[in-house]
């Protein structure tokens, strides 16, 4: 993750084509847990899918498909409190 502190937001480390985000992270991300609104905000930057690189004596690596995303959605960004 790249966090650009003039703007707050962060950034997945690298997008391949034009809908997969390969994150290199230590703490499991889901869209369910403490990280949902980091992809979910990266999702509606452009829809796509998630490869997390992990080493393996954190659990290793894995994806998670666009088919996972909530159907309902926190609310996120503008007008949270």
């Amino acid at each position: 993750m790249i966090f650009d502190p003039t703007i707050g937001k962060a950034f997945p480390d690298t997008r391949l084509g034009s809908n997969l985000f390969y994150d290199t992270t230590i703490s499991p991300k889901s869209f369910t847990g403490p990280s949902a609104e980091q992809l979910l905000r990266w999702n509606d930057m452009r829809g796509g899918y998630f490869l997390m690189i992990r080493p393996d004596a954190f659990g290793g690596s894995y994806v998670l498909p666009r088919s996972t995303l909530p159907a309902v959605r926190p609310n996120i960004g503008k007008g949270k409190t």
